[in-house]
């Protein structure tokens, strides 16, 4: 096969391509069949649809847990986690993924009702408070995280909170949302979800953000 790909290539340069190539026998013809796929343009990348919202804040939620929940239903992800300060959040994003468990992590439970709390656990869903748990995030981390929006660092944040109380499971992409809470007229909602591939906070170097769904510019 290498010696009729190498009689081709000579060929071709003293008889010309489209001449030689009508004339090429099916031996060859095989082995540039099996190598032009490896060259096409579409096997080295993907277009994929993102989101930018004029302005961060509660009114982009509906939008955000919508183009999370079609991303998920695309990839095929079963794990979603959520951030949610005071339950808004955690409440639509029931509604949206439907079916689904998710993993809901709040600030601490003064924020939320009891009875929201026991509705979700009562419903399958994981609820976690970052000031419950012992989940590191290097501050270079958050710093450069935040110069995207302040939901890409929280989006990473409960990630990695997920991971740490093994909410989810390392091996498999997860989505996570989040949103803005500081320098906006309406605290609370969703205006940011990412692709994550998850780990510990141990491994922060690890972690991965595979693709943006949505944010703010």
């Amino acid at each position: 096969m290498r010696k009729a790909a190498a009689n081709f290539v000579y060929e071709t340069e003293k008889n010309g391509f489209l001449e030689n190539w009508l004339n090429c026998s099916k031996e060859c013809a095989k082995v540039f069949k099996h190598l032009l796929p490896k060259f096409s343009p579409g096997s080295f990348m993907k277009e994929e649809k993102i989101v930018y919202f004029e302005s961060p804040g509660k009114r982009n939620t509906d939008a955000t847990l919508k183009l999370a929940k079609e991303r998920a239903d695309k990839l095929k992800i079963k794990n979603v986690i959520v951030a949610s300060t005071s339950g808004f959040t955690a409440e639509n994003a029931v509604k949206t993924f439907k079916g689904m468990a998710l993993v809901i992590v709040g600030i601490d439970r003064k924020r939320f009702s009891s009875e929201l709390i026991k509705k979700l656990e009562n419903n399958g869903h994981q609820v976690r408070f970052s000031e419950e748990v012992t989940s590191s995030y290097p501050d270079l981390a958050k710093t450069v995280l935040r110069r995207f929006c302040e939901g890409m660092k929280v989006a990473v944040q409960i990630t990695l909170i997920a991971a740490d109380e093994r909410l989810v499971p390392l091996d498999k992409e997860v989505i996570a949302i989040a949103g803005t809470t500081h320098d906006v007229k309406e605290v609370g909602g969703s205006d940011t979800a990412i692709v994550v591939e998850p780990t510990t906070s141990d491994k922060f170097n690890e972690l991965r953000v595979r693709e943006i769904i949505c944010k703010p510019r």
